[in-house]
């Protein structure tokens, strides 16, 4: 059986008409990951740099910084990673207050500056975090390390590629 695909659906109960627009499920945007040292010692920082990309023909809203990111870690095994105190907070897990990749801490909405702007098509921008910080890296071994991104102009979520950190002891 066949699926309809970019159909718009009618359906008729009881006279009440409901239509089923498909929305874009493609983001506007797309997030790429690379780190700034895929082999780090136990204990180091763990840096890892998020671009963010217009790939629409028209200009996208975005916030600036880490606001509506979400970050996946983990290990060799497969198992999610532990996230930090500061890591909750990020995540927004444990209260609202919003610990930035460089360890600062605010009470503002999850965003370097707050506001919606507008990037143009075939813009980017680029910004740093620091994992070690949001993660309990507590034993050498390999993490892999996703960033996902609401994309602000239709609600989809951009998922980064996939990049591997080995810790060493």
């Amino acid at each position: 059986m066949s699926k309809p695909s970019a159909a718009i659906v009618v359906v008729c109960l009881a006279g009440v008409t409901v239509q089923a627009v498909p929305q874009n499920n493609r983001a506007g945007s797309s997030v790429t990951i690379k780190a700034k040292a895929s082999t780090v010692k136990l204990g180091s920082a763990i840096l890892v740099e998020v671009t963010l990309s217009n790939i629409t023909d028209h200009a996208i809203a975005y916030i600036p910084g880490d606001a509506g990111e979400d970050i996946d870690v983990l290990d060799d095994k497969g198992a999610a990673v532990r996230a930090t105190k500061a890591g909750e907070v990020y995540k927004g897990v444990s209260d609202n207050r919003t610990v930035h990749p460089d360890g600062t801490v605010s009470f503002e909405v999850r965003s370097s500056s707050g506001q919606v702007l507008s990037m143009e098509p075939g813009g980017s921008g680029t910004h740093e975090i620091d994992v070690s910080k949001l993660f309990d890296f507590q034993k050498p071994g390999k993490y892999t390390v996703q960033v996902k991104r609401l994309d602000v102009d239709t609600r989809v979520v951009a998922k980064s590629n996939l990049i591997t950190i080995t810790v060493l002891r």
